[in-house]
């Protein structure tokens, strides 16, 4: 394949993304590779910056790297290829084929947890909240034990959308007993070896040798770089590495298949119909949703230090893919920024810019009584910013009155009451209130948290102190250790965070529950991916 700088509309198209990536593109920082299809022709094609700082090799097509979770669009194409072959169906439930599966009083299919809706709490959360985190080796079979220790889900089947990795790695291994092949066997033979996608692979560990291939950094905010460690065992819910010529490759496929068919693709981009009755915005393994009056299929993969985002706009014979070896650059941002230049005459006008000025008194945490969960507004660099458990993403103007929050898997809108008191929300369909939280509040006695709870579920215990008025949390698992400072927000309810370095800082969200006579009983954490975990307390 040979490298085109070609223009848009006669414009220095070539010129216009090598300035998107232009504060990237040194020889003693990381960068990305960036593809940009047209018609099938390979219209732009480049790397920026370094795939490895410390030996000056350069990022470009032929570097290998991490896509993270736009592997599960391959492992959703072997499960449609199956069932084509009647070897299974998607309305199959789980438990028929992994008689271990938790039974939860309701059936969960492979339409569930392909579509992200099963309800199932994800398991890299489920290694934190039980104080291992992502670094530290664990297991499948540690991962697998964990995922069916679990009794509870987080919403009733069908009912929502919530991004679960725990739903794909027991896809992985339903499709292994179908088949009768290892994942990674099945995938080179059916998938792979068809398509001529010879740097791609499985890699299941950041143990495994791999030719060429990139070096993942994270960037701290005052710009030092550090190398990341992950200790979690991967399959095809995360576990793919390729390079920026076998993804042009795997694009085309989805344009114009050779492996799969268009009907396929075309429902693993349909977003699913909630219970509710509304559609949302994931299909099976694939988002497909509008971008200013446009269809588009797209899927982004995150793990340390990598990021990826596929981005196809059907209509248009269309694709971008940007993949990054540091975790500053947004990869869905820039594929959306390179399509605003190339497809600038077809796409509609984009969302007026935000006057935050006008927004300071919507600022702050805003807190929904009936779900326990917490949302903070915040503005940063003039843009308007919300999020939950320490992750924050962008608002973007909808219709008038209602903002989008562009978090690339969760579907949600909201709106501001007049009087910036609280927040109406729609998430998934389903309608939500968070009011905003008066600053100020202090526990009192803070004694009456002091002590051990106990999950089952986790196999780990919450260890609360009392440390000079403030109180601190270490979780104590088997698989691991981990400390947080609490800080209160309301009557029992308190932020977690976390102590010392993490990738993807986790910070969940406690509230302390009493009994009738008001003595602190249960402790009960929420996550962004896991709701209502319950740990006891107990006497020692």
């Amino acid at each position: 394949m040979t490298e085109k700088n070609m223009t848009a509309a006669g414009s220095g198209f070539a010129e216009s993304v090598d300035d998107l990536f232009a504060e990237w593109n040194n020889t003693d920082r990381p960068g990305a590779v960036v593809a940009v299809i047209k018609g099938g022709e390979v219209v732009h094609r480049r790397g920026y910056g370094m795939a490895n700082i410390e030996h000056g090799i350069a990022n470009g097509p032929d570097i290998a790297y991490r896509i993270a979770s736009v592997s599960k669009q391959f492992l959703v194409t072997l499960i449609m290829l199956l069932a084509e072959e009647g070897r299974l169906k998607l309305d199959d439930e789980v438990a028929a084929h992994v008689p271990a599966f938790p039974d939860y009083g309701a059936p969960i299919t492979l339409r569930h947890v392909l579509s992200n809706t099963s309800g199932v709490r994800d398991f890299l959360e489920l290694l934190d909240f039980c104080g291992a985190g992502m670094e530290r080796p664990v297991t499948t079979d540690d991962l697998m034990a964990l995922i069916f220790s679990q009794r509870v889900l987080n919403f009733p089947p069908g009912a929502r959308l919530m991004y679960c990795n725990s739903g794909f790695l027991i896809a992985s291994q339903i499709t292994e007993q179908i088949s009768g092949q290892d994942i990674a066997s099945l995938l080179r033979q059916r998938i792979l070896e068809p398509l001529d996608m010879g740097n791609t692979r499985l890699a299941r560990t950041d143990r495994d040798i791999v030719a060429r291939m990139a070096s993942p950094y994270l960037q701290a905010a005052d710009g030092t770089l550090s190398k990341p460690v992950f200790g979690v065992p991967l399959s095809l819910e995360g576990g793919m590495i390729s390079t920026l010529d076998d993804m042009v490759i795997w694009a085309r496929n989805l344009a114009n298949p050779k492996v799969g068919t268009a009907e396929i693709f075309s429902e693993m981009a349909t977003p699913a119909i909630h219970t509710n009755k509304t559609r949302g915005i994931y299909g099976l393994g694939l988002l497909g949703c509008e971008y200013r009056g446009q269809w588009t299929i797209c899927h982004g993969g995150l793990l340390p230090g990598f990021r990826t985002e596929i981005l196809l706009f059907p209509d248009q014979d269309f694709a971008v893919i940007v993949i990054a070896n540091v975790d500053a650059i947004e990869p869905a941002a820039m594929a959306r920024r390179i399509a605003d230049i190339h497809l600038s005459d077809i796409l509609a006008p984009p969302p007026p810019a935000i006057e935050v000025t006008g927004l300071a008194d919507k600022t702050g945490l805003y807190h929904d009584s009936e779900s326990g969960e917490l949302f903070e507004i915040s503005v940063e660099d003039g843009e308007l910013m919300g999020g939950a458990y320490g992750a924050k993403f962008r608002l973007v103007p909808q219709v008038p009155g209602w903002f989008t929050y562009m978090h690339p898997v969760v579907d949600m809108r909201l709106s501001f009451a007049a009087d910036g008191a609280a927040i109406e929300a729609v998430i998934s369909g389903n309608k939500a209130v968070y009011r905003k939280v008066s600053e100020g509040w202090q526990p009192g006695e803070i004694e009456a948290y002091v002590g051990t709870y106990r999950s089952d579920e986790l196999k780990a215990d919450f260890v609360i102190r009392a440390d000079d008025q403030t109180l601190r949390l270490q979780i104590q698992g088997e698989l691991g250790r981990a400390d947080f400072t609490l800080g209160p927000v309301l009557p029992d309810l308190f932020t977690a965070a976390p102590q010392g370095a993490q990738w993807l800082a986790f910070q969940p969200v406690l509230f302390f529950a009493r009994n009738a006579e008001g003595a602190v009983e249960v402790l009960v954490g929420n996550g962004d991916r896991t709701k209502n975990l319950q740990a006891a307390k107990i006497n020692l």
